[in-house]
């Protein structure tokens, strides 16, 4: 196969996933959420995402305290001493933390690739 008929190809790919998230808010088949394991303060209910509140408080208290200057390791912290966990039922990381910081989907957006689909569902920050 030659380059251009390759590039053909994967553009022919990219689109179809692109068709496909558009019309299905998602990547994936059915179930398969935008993300697989949904973001923390989110949990998936077949395939409708749905907000979980002891979460959702924590992901806003997370904002706050980065808002009033702790460092991501004081946060971790924080979360530690409190007995949270992910959504995979691991501690936190600093990383953890800042992934949640600079995740637009916590705004109700979703990016996939170069599309960003503002609104896609309930913002909870």
């Amino acid at each position: 196969m030659d380059l251009e008929a390759k590039d053909a190809l994967l553009d022919r790919l990219k689109d179809g996933r692109y068709r496909n998230f558009r019309s299905m808010g998602k990547p994936g088949g059915p179930g398969k959420g935008t993300t697989g394991v949904a973001p923390f303060g989110y949990y998936w209910d077949d395939d409708q995402l749905m907000i979980d509140d002891e979460k959702v408080a924590w992901v806003r208290r997370i904002y706050r305290l980065r808002a009033d200057g702790l460092s991501l390791r004081r946060i971790v912290r924080v979360l530690d001493e409190s007995g949270v966990r992910t959504n995979r039922g691991n501690r936190f990381s600093p990383q953890a933390v800042l992934n949640i910081l600079n995740n637009s989907f916590y705004q109700g957006a979703v990016v996939y690739g170069d599309l960003v689909i503002e609104g896609h569902h309930v913002s909870i920050i």
